[in-house]
C-alpha cells in the first residue's frame, strides 16, 4: 500500500466519524471571535505602523506573513514589531 492509499484511507475514516447532521449554528460566543477588519483598515485606524501591525496580528485574522506582505515587511520582521508592542503593555 503506498503512501497516497494510506493517507485516504486515513482521511475518509476520520470523515465517516463526523456527525454531519449536528447544527453547528449555535457556537458561543467565547469560543467565536469578530471577522477581522482588512489590513488597510488597521493602518487607517492607527497612527503608528507598528501599533497598526500589532493589532492586525491580534485580531487573529491574519498570519505573520500575510501582515507583512500588506506591509511590504519580511514576517520576522512584523513578528518583532508583535513582540515590541507586548513588551509595551
Amino acid at each position: 500500500m503506498d503512501f497516497v492509499t494510506c493517507s485516504t484511507l486515513k482521511v475518509e475514516r476520520f470523515q465517516s466519524l463526523i456527525n454531519r447532521e449536528q447544527d453547528l449554528s449555535e457556537i458561543p460566543g467565547a469560543q467565536s471571535r469578530p471577522r477581522a477588519k482588512p489590513l488597510n483598515e488597521y493602518l487607517r485606524l492607527e497612527q503608528d505602523r507598528s501599533r497598526a501591525i500589532a493589532r492586525a496580528y491580534h485580531s487573529g485574522g491574519y498570519t505573520l506573513r500575510e501582515i507583512g506582505t500588506c506591509f511590504n515587511l519580511h514576517y520576522s520582521t512584523v513578528s518583532i514589531i508583535v513582540k515590541k508592542s507586548k513588551s509595551k503593555t
